[in-house]
């Protein structure tokens, strides 16, 4: 599996502020459900049998982040910002 990130930047996307709001303005099982999605994908990254290779060049931040430094192999570049 190969996941490139476009432009400067790699980072999920997922607005964590509305996650947050959901979560404070009563409707929680929406936040809940972001961060329950997000974070299952993480530990099956994290845990899978099969090794991951990251290779993290430019920023990496958020999402991104998650998903890529939990792999076996992890490559930065003269140019990654975490």
């Amino acid at each position: 599996m190969n996941v490139w990130g476009k432009g400067r930047a790699f980072c999920a996307g997922a607005d964590v502020a509305a996650g947050i709001r959901d979560i404070n303005e009563g409707t929680w099982r929406l936040g809940a459900k972001l961060y329950w999605t997000k974070f299952t994908l993480i530990y099956i990254l994290a845990t899978y049998r099969k090794p991951q290779v990251s290779i993290l060049n430019g920023i990496v931040m958020g999402g991104g982040a998650g998903a890529s430094i939990h792999g076996r192999f992890r490559v930065a570049t003269e140019n990654s910002s975490l």
